[in-house]
């Protein structure tokens, strides 16, 4: 099938299987009524409605939770004559492509959600893994900027952050070249502020007027304590969600010398894409350093425990001692947790928490394994809803690690590497200022780095 063909058969498919949608300058595409089967709790109450659509699962593990043959039957019936001259094997291909490109697309209403950008613009508790996290780039990247300066003494710094939030990871950057400007022999000017430049890329409007007041030294609705000097004075704020990205910073191809992200690359169901515009993006010798969220928890509807990872079933998955606590944290404290995204907080949920640990080890430990949608489903029926519902959805875009790397890899990047969160963390604790061991890091386990070279 040429490439032509094969564009013309994904959007039959999406036009197919989804309406288009537009939020503010976005679009999107929401699944037809007709195939609610990839969005089965949509009308469910609160919080099973929560859940999200099952084409955010990543590439890796979709086929665990969407039934592509099924799908393509039931496409073929009724659409006959759309499809009538594509093969099997064409059209699971493109139906594939075009699942992952509605997963990655539905992730742009939630993040336009006004709840959303108010959250995460009062977001105070703060993991600490994350806090270590946004220290451990800037300071991993130390020797990086001095070289630039060295072989670039008058020339300017181009660093892009990809999805912004409010700015904590891109400011870590900021205050190291800050730093920096004012140690001798460094090669970084003193006046650093006409030799460094930011492009920030978010979806949300209000998260790109936070960072960029950040980086430029203007009030704040929330304060932070930035530990830099000068403002920044070129800072490009680019709106874009994954699924328009690539038009979106086209126009930089070539001039970025170092991209960062931090916990964002997940609101991806196929990475692969992304990857190979951060590597058209950077010069020919930047580097792509990021921080993301990896666990098996959606690896399949069921996860058990077992001494190595495989596919036991199609909705089986077995899991190893090693990514227990990973998806545990997960659920139990991201979701569930006093605190946790799904509202349930306080004392009067610590029942529920507590047959959560119970449920979860028994689950892990039998051969149907444990189901969290479907506890959820058993158990918090008939509970109250808490007063703050969550803006955000269950399923996200949770890989392996080992996804990054690879993925890195075949988008051209010429040195690719993953990094376990405590591994990394204890070899560059001592440059952020941290003392704690890693296994006391709440929410280190859950977290990875990655990086790539050009």
């Amino acid at each position: 099938m040429t490439q032509a063909n094969q564009q013309l058969i994904r959007e039959r498919l999406l036009e197919t299987l989804a309406n288009r949608k537009i939020v503010g300058t976005h679009q999107y595409y929401e699944l037809k009524p007709e195939f609610r089967e990839l969005d089965p709790y949509a009308s469910a109450s609160y919080p099973l409605n929560r859940v999200g659509t099952l084409l955010r699962v990543v590439k890796e593990f979709q086929a665990s939770w969407v039934d592509y043959k099924g799908l393509e039957i039931k496409i073929r019936e009724k659409y006959s004559d759309l499809f009538k001259d594509v093969s099997h094997p064409d059209f699971q291909r493109c139906l594939k492509h075009v699942c992952y490109d509605i997963g990655t697309s539905s992730y742009t209403p939630e993040w336009l959600d006004v709840r959303t950008q108010r959250h995460l613009e009062n977001i105070n508790n703060v993991a600490e893994a994350v806090v270590a996290a946004n220290k451990i780039i800037p300071a991993s990247l130390e020797h990086r900027v001095k070289k630039f300066f060295k072989d670039n003494p008058r020339g300017v710094l181009t660093v892009c952050d990809i999805g912004v939030g409010v700015g904590d990871t891109c400011v870590g950057v900021v205050e190291l070249v800050d730093r920096l400007s004012r140690e001798q022999g460094s090669g970084v000017p003193r006046i650093y502020e006409d030799h460094l430049k930011f492009l920030l890329v978010d979806v949300m409007p209000r998260s790109l007027e936070i960072t960029s007041n950040r980086l430029s030294k203007k009030p704040l609705p929330v304060s932070r304590n930035d530990l830099f000097s000068r403002p920044v004075k070129s800072v490009y704020p680019i709106e874009a969600n994954f699924v328009d990205l690539e038009t979106n910073v086209a126009s930089f191809n070539g001039q970025v010398n170092i991209i960062i992200s931090g916990g964002s690359i997940m609101h991806n169901t196929n990475v692969d894409p992304f990857f190979k515009t951060m590597h058209n993006l950077l010069d020919a010798s930047g580097i792509l350093f990021v921080w993301d969220w990896g666990n098996y928890s959606w690896a399949a509807p069921n996860l058990r425990l077992g001494k190595f990872r495989a596919q036991i079933k199609t909705d089986l998955y077995q899991i190893t001692q090693d990514d227990v606590q990973a998806v545990y944290d997960n659920f139990a404290l991201g979701w569930m947790g006093d605190g946790g995204l799904f509202g349930y907080s306080g004392s009067q949920y610590d029942y529920l928490r507590k047959k959560l640990r119970q449920d979860f080890l028994e689950g892990l430990n039998s051969s149907t394994g444990f189901n969290f949608i479907k506890w959820l489903e058993e158990n918090l029926a008939g509970v109250s809803e808490p007063e703050e519902k969550t803006p955000y959805h269950l399923i996200e875009g949770y890989g392996s690690g080992s996804l990054y790397r690879d993925a890195i890899k075949q988008a051209g990047f010429k040195h690719a590497r993953d990094f376990a969160f405590r591994s990394f963390y204890e070899s560059k604790k001592h440059l952020i200022g941290m003392q704690k061991p890693a296994e006391q890091i709440a929410l280190g386990s859950s977290l990875f780095f990655a990086v790539g070279v050009k």
